[in-house]
């Protein structure tokens, strides 16, 4: 109804225009700021177009820069991906879940890529599936998986582990930060995590 109405007030503004001789340009305009004022609310089906493209590339940007930095072994960008409060889950070997603040983050980056320099080995997260569950003017969840390869100087790279990524996303002053990512393994890493 609403997309009805917007097109019933351009085609009269279009008859209104010829006949008073106003700017076509000044017309495009001012439905251009009617759009672009309208309330995007994204129904979570996958296929439907009602949503933020703007803000869709944004946290896919940051999903993408998530591995990459890692991979880079660029813990200043890897982690101002984050905002200042979040957290990571994990699973212990009981199946307990853990949370990990960015704090103690930050320590057990420092720690697991001095073991990757030290033994000279070379992690690549490969991006796969990305499945949006929720997408708002400020806040999205993200299922993100990918393949975590580890390459050493030999020819071969070897497979770690299949991971499913549960990001949740936050958008503050227009950037998209990260505030909970839950990490869910087909196998245990070669480097277990500690907390």
């Amino acid at each position: 109804m609403k997309i009805t109405s917007v097109f019933l007030t351009f085609i009269c503004s279009v008859s209104f225009a010829y006949s008073q001789s106003i700017n076509l340009d000044d017309v495009r305009s001012l439905l251009d700021g009617v759009i672009k004022n309208k309330k995007i609310e994204w129904s979570g089906v996958p296929g439907d177009t009602n949503f933020n493209i703007a803000d869709r590339i944004a946290i896919l940007d940051v999903i993408n820069a998530y591995g990459v930095y890692w991979d880079e072994n660029n813990l200043k960008g890897f982690f101002n991906l984050f905002l200042d409060d979040a957290v990571r889950i994990t699973t212990d070997k009981n199946g307990n879940e853990k949370k990990i603040t960015k704090s103690e983050e930050e320590k057990i980056a420092i720690e697991r890529q001095t073991f990757f320099k030290k033994n000279l080995m070379q992690r690549r997260h490969m991006m796969h599936n990305t499945h949006f569950i929720k997408q708002t003017e400020n806040y999205a969840r993200v299922i993100q998986y990918m393949t975590l390869l580890n390459t050493t100087e030999s020819e071969k790279s070897n497979i770690v582990s299949p991971i499913i990524y549960d990001f949740e996303f936050y958008k503050i002053n227009d950037i998209w930060k990260i505030s909970k990512r839950k990490i869910n393994l087909d196998y245990k890493l070669d480097l277990p995590f500690k907390k």
